[in-house]
């Protein structure tokens, strides 16, 4: 009785966390309220495009567009937070980067046994370790394990169970060093506090979906904006396989294209899902239902009928966050901030996306 007493009587958690996402061609930057039993909500956001000048490394134009979002996020941001929310103390901030600064491999560790063996956290942390070599000039900023099989059945809680052999896909993410030291050196300025966490943003974006959507067992989704393409396979309600087209800065986009070099590299490892969940800017939807169709041909699928193509709009994602500012909202922020509950969050199913 007293400790539901003290939950009954416990204040609700409320923070500030300031969600930034950086990719090829443009930064976003949001400041975003959370309190306990209740959505996201985000009060302020800002979008910096990435403009190189005449001979200038891409990092640098990078880096300059997040100092004008810096400021602003400072001065309009705080000013929004406290109108809206009533405080600007900020409690954390998370940046979720994308290429050509990043990349996330997604790697099968194996286990046996000629003896039955308990798999334990320390044999898996051990696997994660294996998996997790970051590669020259990068830094390995998460990872985590996406499925594991024991004596080849999928097994949703493998700990403490005995098995002869087992085997666990791990998604790794990894940053450029030299990118994320100046970018941790710049929020340093700006916000010094210690919780502030850089991540991939296609690891950022496979959890995101794969919480906002856990009933599709098999599903293939398809996220698309000016920086690029990001592919992520789901089969049994597990990632199986993910591939990132980016499209560097200047460079001509060709959706048909890119889209056929990310399925043919998804399609040479499994049959592609007869779902598609498109995640994109209003104006890309028809360009890239048509790239999909165009693409498509020669490639293995499930079945011989035309994929179900499921778009995943804005208004959809506003069923888990609350946008509380001015301006079109941002959908890789809403992604963000749906990622960075504290939570697993609320979750859609294509029902719901089919009723919107």
């Amino acid at each position: 009785m007293p400790g539901l007493l003290a939950r009954l009587l416990r204040r609700p958690t409320k923070a500030i966390r300031v969600l930034i996402t950086i990719d090829a061609r443009a930064i976003a930057g949001a400041y975003a309220f959370y309190e306990d039993g209740a959505f996201p909500k985000i009060v302020y956001e800002k979008r910096v495009p990435i403009v190189p000048q005449p001979n200038e490394p891409v990092i640098q134009a990078m880096l300059r567009a997040l100092r004008v979002l810096g400021e602003a996020l400072i001065h309009e941001g705080s000013a929004a937070s406290t109108r809206i929310a009533g405080t600007r103390a900020i409690e954390s901030v998370l940046v979720a980067i994308g290429s050509p600064w990043q990349e996330t491999h997604l790697r099968r560790e194996h286990l046996r046994s000629k003896e039955p063996f308990t798999f334990t956290h320390a044999l898996a942390h051990k696997a994660r370790v294996r998996a997790g070599e970051a590669p020259p000039g990068m830094l390995r900023t998460d990872d985590c394990i996406v499925g594991t099989t024991l004596n080849g059945y999928h097994t949703e809680n493998p700990y403490g169970k005995k098995a002869l052999r087992a085997s666990l896909l791990i998604l790794t993410s990894f940053i450029k060093e030299d990118a994320s030291e100046q970018i941790r050196a710049l929020l340093r300025k700006w916000y010094p506090i210690r919780r502030t966490r850089l991540i991939a943003g296609t690891a950022m974006r496979y959890h995101s979906v794969h919480t906002a959507f856990p009933h599709e067992e098999n599903a293939l989704v398809l996220d698309a904006d000016e920086s690029g393409i990001m592919l992520a396979l789901i089969r049994n309600k597990l990632l199986s396989a993910t591939a990132d087209i980016p499209w560097p800065i200047g460079a001509a986009v060709d959706w048909s294209e890119g889209i056929r070099r990310g399925l043919t590299e998804l399609a040479e490892r499994y049959p592609l899902p007869q779902t598609i969940f498109l995640l994109a800017p209003e104006a890309l939807v028809e360009p890239l239902k048509k790239a999909i169709n165009d693409a498509r041909s020669g490639l293995l699928w499930f079945s011989d009928g035309e994929p179900r193509i499921v778009v995943v709009r804005v208004k959809s994602l506003l069923a888990l966050v609350t946008y509380a500012a001015t301006g079109d909202p941002d959908p890789s922020l809403l992604l963000l901030a749906h990622f960075a509950r504290t939570d697993a969050g609320h979750s859609l199913t294509a029902a719901d996306l089919a009723a919107t």
